[in-house]
């Protein structure tokens, strides 16, 4: 009988050395819970106050371009004075020629005189050139757009034969 209260004293033991192993366990569980959420709550408020900080900023930024917006210059405007029609053949023969797949005559005659300066008071010159050459688009500079106009248009003069 001894044995078997023996057997029973050393299984009540370990029974209790398992549950205190247990509640070690559970409490070094919950010890490094608060922890990280002590360190995610601090992450957390950083986070908030960069927000706040930043959106102040957002706040100044367009206050600021609000206030300068009247500093921006506007739009240049196209004049049939303005333009070299020498530098618009150099740029159209060789920059443009090959994407339009036709030369700057055939480009020039699509249009009279006439309907060159219609597109040119209608601000259409950028468009009319990429109507025709879609290619250009991608790299075409807008300081070109007068010397070309002033190009197509004495091009597109019947009695005159561009020369390339």
């Amino acid at each position: 009988m001894s044995k078997i209260i023996q057997l029973l004293i050393l299984l009540s033991l370990y029974s209790r050395l398992i549950y205190a192993i247990d509640l070690n366990s559970t409490n070094e569980i919950i010890n490094n819970a608060t922890e990280a959420t002590k360190k995610l709550e601090t992450e957390l408020n950083l986070v908030v106050n960069d927000r706040e900080a930043n959106s102040t900023n957002v706040e100044t930024n367009v206050t600021i371009v609000e206030n300068n917006i009247t500093s921006i210059p506007e739009k240049q405007e196209l004049s049939i004075e303005k333009g070299d029609s020498r530098k618009g053949k150099n740029i159209f023969k060789y920059v443009l020629k090959e994407d339009c797949n036709m030369s700057a005559f055939k480009f020039a005659e699509k249009h009279s005189q006439e309907e060159w300066i219609e597109i040119l008071e209608n601000n259409k010159v950028k468009e009319t050139i990429f109507e025709t050459c879609p290619n250009v688009e991608n790299y075409y500079q807008d300081k070109w757009t007068d010397d070309l106009y002033q190009f197509f248009y004495e091009a597109s003069n019947e009695d005159e034969i561009p020369e390339c």
